[in-house]
């Protein structure tokens, strides 16, 4: 979030990447020429880092709105030459000029348009040319001025870059609009350099192409690009239709178990475009992800197994528990039952003894008589 109070650095800053835009993969640069979704993140990265190192606040003061110039750097980082072309061949020169007139406290709100993009980035490159002619390094000068200077503004900041030639921001704007035009006419737009900083059209370097301007080779040299920042990745099944299981585990409606299975496939693991020929170095980097990715959902996999045998467990002991509870209803008590038999039996032939004496005593009695 920017500060309210148009001071200060940004807090909480994000960049949430919906991968439905980022297709298709077209490794290892992704997208499609010119502007490959290297450079869409190379152009983001940039607006992350001003965020977090300099008094991003004061450029968002809509008395004097500075957005041109973060929008105008994010882009020079990897260049906008396609663009501006595509600008000038849309509305000329004139009316590119015409979008850099409104910066700064011209009065007009940042329009957000491609051509807005195409002026802004016209107007960083010049400042960066005017800076290197007074002797400077270009706009890293103005930069590492903002970070060191956490109170200053944007004006302060090229004021000092310049050595004094523009007191304010506005001052390089007017600059800009007068001469402008004429600099954008004498920039190379037609070769194959995108016109990037520290590239052959800006700085007299190597020609960065668009898809050499940003580096996609993997290394594996102990630096992470990406210190300071804290990335989360978002579980991606590209299968995932019917992955998705609940298990009835219990007697009970409500004892359930979620289960899922997530898709290894080429397309969830990024290699269906792996180059093994002209990549090799990019391509062992992906397999060595997509092995990762793998073991991940091994990992899932054994703790839903485990998790489904602890259940089997439990309902056994519940099922012998179940069993004993109703025997200790229904069935017979084996000892009383046999001690009431014995009883019974004995009882019977007592009764017969008995009987048999009965039927014995007449005939006893007539032989005494006898």
């Amino acid at each position: 979030s920017v500060p309210g109070s148009y001071t200060g650095k940004a807090t909480n800053v994000k960049l949430q990447i919906d991968m439905s835009d980022f297709t298709p993969p077209n490794l290892p640069d992704g997208g499609n020429a010119p502007f490959y979704n290297d450079r869409i993140i190379a152009h983001e990265m940039v607006h992350a880092v001003m965020y977090r190192s300099m008094n991003i606040g004061s450029m968002f003061d809509p008395s004097g709105d500075q957005t041109w110039f973060m929008e105008g750097s994010a882009e020079f980082i990897h260049g906008a030459d396609e663009r501006l072309q595509s600008s000038i061949s849309s509305v000329g020169i004139g009316g590119v000029m015409a979008k850099a007139a409104t910066f700064g406290s011209a009065g007009a709100a940042w329009g957000g348009t491609s051509d807005d993009y195409s002026a802004a980035y016209s107007a960083v490159r010049y400042l960066h040319q005017v800076i290197k002619d007074n002797g400077g390094s270009g706009i890293k000068d103005v930069m590492v001025y903002l970070n060191q200077n956490q109170s200053a503004t944007l004006s302060d900041a090229i004021s000092a870059a310049t050595g004094g030639l523009y007191a304010t921001a506005d001052a390089f704007n007017a600059d800009f609009v007068a001469h402008g035009a004429a600099y954008i006419a004498g920039m190379n737009l037609t070769d194959t350099d995108t016109g990037a900083i520290g590239g052959s059209n800006a700085d007299g370097g190597a020609i960065q192409t668009a898809t050499s301007v940003i580096s996609d080779t993997a290394s594996r040299g102990g630096t992470n690009p990406l210190g300071g920042f804290n990335e989360i990745w978002e579980n991606i099944n590209a299968a995932a239709v019917g992955n998705n299981k609940q298990l009835q585990v219990g007697a009970n409606k409500t004892d359930t178990m979620n289960v899922t299975f997530g898709a290894v496939n080429t397309a969830a693991m990024s290699i269906q475009s792996v180059d093994l020929v002209n990549n090799a170095g990019f391509a062992t980097y992906m397999m060595d992800l997509a092995l990762n990715h793998v073991n991940e959902e091994r990992s899932k996999i054994g703790a839903q197994l485990n998790r489904l045998e602890s259940v089997i467990t439990n309902n056994n002991t519940s099922v012998e528990s179940t069993v004993a509870s109703r025997s200790r209803i229904q069935d017979a008590d084996y000892a009383q039952e046999t001690t009431t038999l014995t009883k019974t039996q004995i009882m019977q032939q007592a009764a017969t003894a008995v009987l048999a004496q009965a039927n014995t005593s007449p005939q006893m009695l007539m032989a005494l008589l006898k």
